[in-house]
């Protein structure tokens, strides 16, 4: 058998970014509508609380710029409330995650990208959007 590389382990997080990707866009096909015929993609995803973020990166040549945004989202059982404060507390989560998915940023590089969105991500959070007193009852989910 042989030993797992760090490219061993780049190449399987890209694959298993390409396959939550695609598990995304078949649950909110209009993830495709930011991301132009051609581009090339980057993935990430992040961990805060429980709730997973998953993010795309999308550059389409001759354009230099990256343009990220949240493609997915998913929660453990009892991970707290995500909450934006424009919603009141009577929100749907599905509402209240669709409010982060209007988030993007751009780079220079796909990692540039990303870090801007994780960094709104979690300053968003930080500021009141997490809610750990309210913590989510249903049997797991996705948006």
């Amino acid at each position: 058998m042989r030993e797992s590389t760090g490219r061993d382990a780049n190449i399987t997080n890209a694959i298993n970014g390409a396959f939550d990707f695609l598990s995304d866009v078949e649950q909110e096909p209009t993830v495709l509508d930011r991301i132009p015929d051609g581009s090339t993609i980057a993935f990430r995803e992040i961990n805060i609380q429980d709730h997973a973020f998953r993010f795309a990166a999308s550059r389409r040549p001759p354009l230099e710029e990256w343009r990220a945004s949240i493609s997915g989202y998913s929660y453990r059982v009892g991970a707290p409330a995500i909450r934006r404060q424009l919603l009141d507390q009577r929100s749907q989560l599905h509402a209240q995650v669709a409010m982060l998915r209007t988030f993007a940023a751009s780079g220079a590089t796909a990692d540039g990208a990303l870090d801007g969105l994780e960094q709104m991500v979690r300053d968003a959070i930080a500021d009141g959007i997490a809610r750990p007193d309210q913590a989510i009852v249903t049997s797991g989910g996705s948006a």
